[in-house]
């Protein structure tokens, strides 16, 4: 008899214990891709509107046709159907007074520094000032973050090699801890996608 009782309360124990454990699961929120959790940019200047991915369909519909991105130094973004619209934006860019760099070091020993893994972690890959890659070769399509050295008016790194595709220009300076943040296509990001670049401007 006592057994009885025993095994009794083992089962309803175990019979609570997978209950609760069903409502733990069942409360956790809806798995999301990476691809999802990396998706566009947050605001996006198209046409002189802004658009934020907190209304997703005016959002995605804004941006189905945009191709190339333009992020000034203060991270304001603008998107463009045709680059002719971009080359002129950075060129209005390229054209501000700008101060002098400081600190004493010759601008020839700035490097912009690449990373194949986000937060500027995994391998690195150093491009000195100036030097534009119409073909990153094996670092093609591998890009996760980047830090870009003063000097010029930033970097535009396209997503095919030549300087074709689409693209995104970078404020001098920029830092992006990770390019599954920035837009590339609707449901499609920078991170592992460019293939060659330019720096813009004048030296300074």
């Amino acid at each position: 008899m006592i057994l009885g009782k025993t095994m009794l309360a083992s089962v309803l124990a175990s019979s609570l214990l997978l209950t609760l454990i069903s409502s733990s699961v069942a409360a956790l929120p809806p798995h999301t891709s990476q691809s999802a959790a990396k998706s566009s940019y947050s605001e996006m200047i198209v046409n002189g509107a802004t658009f934020s991915s907190a209304d997703a369909a005016r959002y995605e519909a804004a941006l189905a046709d945009v191709r190339h991105t333009v992020v000034e130094s203060d991270g304001t973004t603008y998107g463009y159907t045709n680059k002719a619209d971009a080359d002129q934006h950075i060129e209005r860019i390229a054209n501000e007074p700008r101060a002098e760099h400081g600190g004493g070091v010759s601008p020839i020993h700035f490097k912009s520094k690449f990373y194949d893994l986000t937060n500027f972690k995994g391998d690195l890959w150093e491009v000195p000032w100036g030097t534009n890659i119409p073909d990153f070769h094996t670092w093609s399509d591998k890009i996760s973050s980047l830090k870009i050295t003063y000097g010029y008016s930033g970097v535009r790194l396209f997503e095919h090699n030549n300087y074709w595709g689409s693209s995104i220009y970078l404020a001098k300076s920029a830092e992006v801890q990770d390019l599954g943040s920035r837009f590339l296509y609707p449901n499609k990001t920078w991170d592992n996608q460019a293939s060659s670049l330019q720096f813009i401007g004048k030296e300074e």
